[in-house]
């Protein structure tokens, strides 16, 4: 029976947990296998794309077809069920926690990324939110995959992608679009992914995406195609809080209040957004199709940023243009060229 053992680090807080939003149960093996399945569907979505000579209709019906065979899914008329591998995670007993990051002040630093984790409301009023629990600690926790033995090497190799992807530029939890949550591979089957410098980090990430089929028009979901974009903020800080909120600093000049990108042109960071006057079709919840991650480069930290557009809400369509408030952004990063 074939195994891939992963180790991953987690980098920044991770604010995940059960109902009641508390961490005790570290990191459950749905939440890691949620993240995971959202990182397949990404980097594979222009392969289905392409197979389907740019029929979308008929891409989407294969992609999550084969989606619910590798993953699992609800049973419905028969069909559905466990996917091809079991998911298993190894984890200190103890993980350490942390309830004072990040801070609504001063504002334009971490706490502008982080809204909804630190302490709000009233206690008068009775809408009184205390400040949400992050998992935080040096110590790695394993992740460990055992496939069916009739599980083919492709489907394995697609996973694998996956795997490398959430741990180079994703995150688990909330806010984990927003660089909170953040874990880094450590190795996988025995190979090692600690980036000693920038440019071996660069590569690792260069050498995953040129393996990709992409697709040529803008997807329906928030996936790889010709229109994405990875940069960088190259200067390493000595601390993963530090790099982050060198990120929130440089977002909150961009997309703040008095910022460069006004108005209706913030759209394109994520929906909804508190305009005046409120048109019904600017209060539509869309997540952002912009991604934060901070990693470990030898004993510093970077901030990657991830643009990953897709046709943003129905009424939309796909007019780049849409986005030019992200690009603005990303313009003022070091871009990996993929």
């Amino acid at each position: 029976m074939k195994t891939i053992e992963a180790t991953y680090k987690i980098v920044t807080p991770m604010f995940i947990g059960s109902a009641d939003q508390k961490p005790d149960d570290g990191i459950r093996p749905p939440s890691f296998k949620g993240a995971l399945r959202f990182w397949w569907r990404a980097l594979h979505w222009g392969k289905f794309y392409q197979d389907c000579d740019g029929n979308e209709t008929a891409a989407l019906k294969a992609l999550h077809q084969k989606e619910s065979e590798l993953f699992g899914s609800a049973v419905k008329d028969g069909k559905g069920g466990q996917g091809v591998f079991l998911l298993s995670i190894k984890q200190p007993k103890s993980i350490a926690q942390d309830s004072s990051w990040p801070s609504s002040k001063p504002l334009g630093q971490s706490g502008f990324l982080g809204m909804g984790l630190w302490e709000s409301g009233d206690r008068a009023k009775g809408n009184f939110q205390p400040h949400r629990i992050g998992l935080t600690s040096d110590h790695p926790f394993t992740v460990n995959l055992c496939f069916r033995g009739q599980t083919s090497e492709n489907d394995i190799k697609s996973i694998k992608h996956a795997l490398k992807a959430l741990g180079l530029l994703g995150g688990l939890g909330s806010r984990s679009r927003r660089g909170f949550g953040s874990i880094a591979l450590i190795n996988m089957d025995e190979k090692e992914f600690r980036s000693d410098d920038l440019m071996s980090y660069k590569q690792t990430i260069q050498d995953l995406f040129s393996k990709l089929q992409v697709s040529d028009v803008m997807p329906p979901f928030t996936a790889w195609s010709v229109e994405s974009r990875i940069g960088l903020l190259e200067r390493l800080q000595a601390s993963e809080k530090d790099a982050h909120k060198q990120a929130a600093k440089l977002f909150y000049q961009v997309r703040g209040q008095k910022a460069e990108v006004r108005g209706v042109s913030k759209r394109g960071f994520g929906q909804p957004l508190p305009l005046k006057p409120m048109k019904k079709e600017y209060d539509q919840r869309r997540a952002s199709p912009l991604l934060f991650h901070i990693h470990p480069i030898g004993n510093k930290y970077i901030c990657s940023h991830i643009f990953l557009p897709a046709q943003f809400l129905p009424h939309e369509g796909s007019d780049m243009n849409f986005f030019n408030g992200v690009n603005v952004y990303m313009n003022k990063l070091s871009e990996v060229q993929l």
